[in-house]
């Protein structure tokens, strides 16, 4: 089972942040807050090789002008073991990361028990274009030879592979239940898919972070300096 700690966190933040900036928050979660410490206590006995999540609410939600997304609101015990079970490998996933500055950007997870943000307030998307910019600088402000690259990962989250999530829990050496409520949700929320994460949720957005650490260090080991905010990549090429 998730730690009395990262439920008691995961409360925190579904409370003061909610489960998805997509959709507005479960009243749920306000008994949630008021009886965080008893539910805590009462989830370290529950079976969760027999738990069954609930139903997901689906909908098409605006990406840009032209364009929607599929996004996910889960059952509200579905969230709160969701986010409890990511926090509690939450630390191993970031231990695995590169640092900001050499290049994974977005979403860099704080240990902090009593914060109900999880993720650093100097990674904005604004903080991420300043880190671009500092790519492309060199000392002859006249040189021409200078290049980037701009990329993204099309219908990222819809496209990630299951497998390759069972491998991020293997690298964190998630507890057997920790899997298992991961899994079961992921699995649920995507209709038995073999792909796709939920799509609005704290928990979804530091998983596939982890995901991406292969592809980071892979790029960081051609010595091509990048910045990677979410699935948004630019690479700076400098001919000589």
């Amino acid at each position: 089972m998730p730690k009395i700690g990262s439920t008691k966190r995961a409360i925190l933040h579904l409370v003061e942040l909610a489960d998805t900036d997509i959709l507005p928050p479960l009243f749920e979660f306000r008994f949630f807050a008021d009886c965080s410490d008893s539910i805590a206590q009462k989830l370290e006995s529950v079976n969760f090789g027999a738990y069954r999540p609930k139903s997901c609410f689906e909908v098409l939600s605006p990406k840009t002008r032209l364009s929607f997304r599929i996004a996910h609101q889960l059952y509200p015990l579905d969230t709160l073991l969701y986010t409890a079970a990511v926090l509690d490998i939450a630390p191993q996933i970031e231990a695995m990361r590169l640092p900001p500055d050499e290049g994974p950007f977005s979403y860099r997870f704080e240990d902090i028990a009593d914060q109900p943000q999880l993720y650093s307030t100097s990674g904005s998307y604004h903080d991420w274009l300043l880190m671009v910019q500092s790519l492309c600088e060199k000392p002859n402000p006249f040189d021409e030879n200078k290049f980037v690259i701009e990329t993204d990962i099309s219908d990222f989250y819809p496209r990630i592979y299951f497998h390759r999530i069972e491998h991020i829990l293997d690298d964190c050496q998630a507890a057997n239940s920790v899997r298992k409520i991961i899994e079961g949700i992921i699995k649920f929320s995507r209709a038995h898919q073999s792909h796709g994460l939920p799509v609005g949720t704290a928990a979804s957005r530091l998983l596939a972070e982890g995901l991406l650490n292969d592809t980071d260090r892979m790029i960081a080991g051609k010595n091509l300096p990048f910045a990677r905010y979410v699935d948004d990549y630019r690479m700076a090429l400098l001919r000589n």
